[in-house]
Order: C-alpha cells, then structure tokens, then sequence
C-alpha cells in the first residue's frame, strides 16, 4: 500500500517536479520499512523519526507547492474561522468564489468545523495544518495501542501505511475534513480501551460534530459500548458540544437550516452530483439520463433496510460494522465522492490493525 501511494502521491494542483520529490520520498520509506520489517536491528533507532519526518517534510512541501487549491472546501474552512472572528455568522456569508458557475454562499459542515480550524487559520492562515497534526494524532495513538501490547517496533509499517495512504496528500491539499474526524474517532478508541470513559464519551462528541451525515452511525455505538459508558452523566457529556449547533440554530434559523439540512437536496446542492462514487450516478447518467428523487428514495429505503441487518448483526465488532455502514451510506447515496471512501478506508484500515493486535470493541 505504501508502494501504491508513492506512486499517486501528490495534489492536484502541483506540478511535477515537485510530484517527483514525492514519489522518490515515499518510495524511500517503503523500502526501509520492509528493511526493518525483515532485520529491527539495522535501523531501530531512525525508522519512526525518519518516517515522521518524511510524513511532515512531504506535508509542508505539498502546502507549499499548492498554496491556494482551487477547491471550495479549502476556501470555506479558510474564510469561515475569519469570518467568527470578525463577528460575521459562517452560515450566512459569501465566501471567495471557486466555481463560475456556482454562488458562493454556503457552507455545509457544522460549526465546530471553523471552532476547530480557528488557532490554525489564526497561526499559520492555512488551515490545512490541522489535517498534519490530526495525522499525527492518528500515528501517536497507533504507536500507544501496541504499547498496551508490548509491541512497539510492530507499529512501524502500520504508521507508515496511515500516513502515507494513497492519495493522502490530496487529502491534505484539498482540505477534507476526514483525516481530522478520524483522529477524533481512534482517540475516543484508546481512551475507551482505557476505560476513561468521561472522556471517551466526550471525543466520541466530537466526532460527531464535524459532518451531519455521521450521526446515523450512533446506534452502532450505542449498542457495541459498555453499559458504563451509558449513564445520564455521559449523556449530558455527550450532548456537550451539540449546544454549539442550537447557538448557531438560534442566531438565524434559515440560514442554518439552509446550509446543515437542506444543504443536501439533490436538485439544489453547488457539487456536482452528477460525477459522484454512488449507484444513484450510475443509474442516472446511463439509464435514467435525468434525476429523480423517486430513485433517491428507494435507494434510501434500500441503505436503511441494509443497516438494520448490520445494526442486529451479530458476532461482528464494532469497526467493521462502521467500515461497511459508511460504504453502503455512500453507495446509496447520491453525494458520495473520494473523499467520502477515503475516511472508509481508514476504517478498514484500522480495522486490520484491529485483528493484528486482537482489540475487540
């Protein structure tokens, strides 16, 4: 996998040159730690740091080479923390046109999106560092859950291969929010592992708190957490952050409601639909040649008849349940593009990493 990504490294907007850098860097990393895999003795003591180091070089230099992406979720999540600070409502502002042919004047992710990208748009007016430091959030709790195992040098090729997924650095170029939903996600996995589940309870919140659509994952959950995890006290723990929604609910109904619930319908949404990783396109370009919100429905119907056999689904652990309600979500679903697979692929990926270690959640 590694290999792979050296291969399809890079943004969309760099050139090649600096796209080269990258291939001969991640290539560089494959082979020492197949090296070190085969021999821990050669290169002990420099495989994390010169994995690390790589991960963060390749990181600054793709922000370098690609300063301004010409993508509407970089340019939203780099404009609405600006606006907050200004005292402008995110939900209902115009931001910097991208596409010619689309109004600028949404924003579709929830507010502790901005909340989160604040201090990094504020240090460095890029948001864009907060997807390295969640990756490296990501690679701190890997190194730690096989610590618990007493099998430190083991986690190497697993750093190596979240860091360096295929096509994480457009990822990163393009400012998608997945890498950072996830670190919260693998945070409420070890703090729950260590039964601290105040906390645990907390950053499963937060995980929450980035995109709307995720929500549908909480029975899941729900039914796979320790009853200890499910007392009035977590309740309230959890419903914590979801009072920064009702403000922002109660400051201008509409334009909340506009760009969180009715963001998403399919006969108004700025993306294009129409190119989207779902069998709703592929029915809709090469049978049906125009939308249909009959079709939407029925494949809702089918995605929910689907989840509920994975919901009561029994002897399967809690991640590879996520890993597949998020693809049939996205496969059903008519907004579904790479990114959306992406944050899938962390899942199974970890969810190998699950049964390498034997974690049972």
């Amino acid at each position: 996998m590694i290999f792979y990504s050296s291969i399809y490294y890079g943004g969309l907007y760099q050139n090649p040159y600096s796209i080269n850098l990258g291939n001969a860097l991640i290539f560089s990393v494959a082979i020492l730690v197949i090296i070190n895999h085969f021999n821990k003795n050669i290169l002990k003591k420099i495989i994390l740091p010169f994995i690390v180091f790589s991960y963060i070089f390749l990181s600054i230099w793709t922000l370098i080479q690609s300063p301004q992406p010409r993508v509407d979720s970089f340019i939203q999540q780099k404009e609405a923390p600006l606006k907050l600070i200004q005292g402008i409502n995110p939900y209902n502002s115009v931001y910097t046109k991208v596409y010619s042919n689309v109004e600028p004047n949404y924003f579709g992710y929830l507010p502790f999106s901005f909340i989160y990208h604040l201090p990094f748009v504020f240090a460095f007016s890029d948001p864009r560092f907060s997807i390295i430091i969640s990756n490296l959030i990501i690679a701190v709790v890997i190194f730690k859950l096989f610590k618990l195992k007493n099998r430190r040098e083991e986690s190497y090729p697993f750093i190596a291969a979240f860091l360096f997924l295929p096509r994480s650095f457009y990822i990163l170029e393009h400012m998608y929010l997945d890498p950072v939903i996830f670190s919260f996600f693998l945070l409420f996995i070890y703090s729950y592992i260590k039964k601290r589940y105040s906390l645990s309870t907390l950053l499963l919140s937060l995980f929450f708190s980035f995109k709307q659509h995720l929500i549908f994952l909480l029975p899941l959950f729900v039914k796979h957490t320790s009853k200890k995890f499910h007392t009035f006290k977590h309740t309230l723990i959890f419903l914590l952050p979801f009072f920064l929604p009702l403000l922002f609910l109660l400051i201008n109904p509409s334009a909340f409601l506009k760009n969180i619930v009715f963001f998403f319908n399919p006969q108004h949404i700025p993306a294009p639909v129409l190119n989207s990783l779902s069998l709703t396109t592929l029915f809709t370009r090469y049978m049906i040649k125009s939308p249909s919100i009959y079709l939407n429905v029925i494949f809702f119907i089918l995605f929910l008849f689907f989840f509920l056999l994975i919901i009561f689904k029994r002897k399967t652990f809690l991640i590879p349940k996520l890993a597949v309600s998020l693809i049939l979500f996205n496969f059903f679903m008519y907004h579904s593009f790479f990114n959306h697979y992406y944050l899938v692929a962390l899942f199974l990926l970890f969810d190998i990493l699950c049964n390498y270690l034997k974690i049972r959640v």
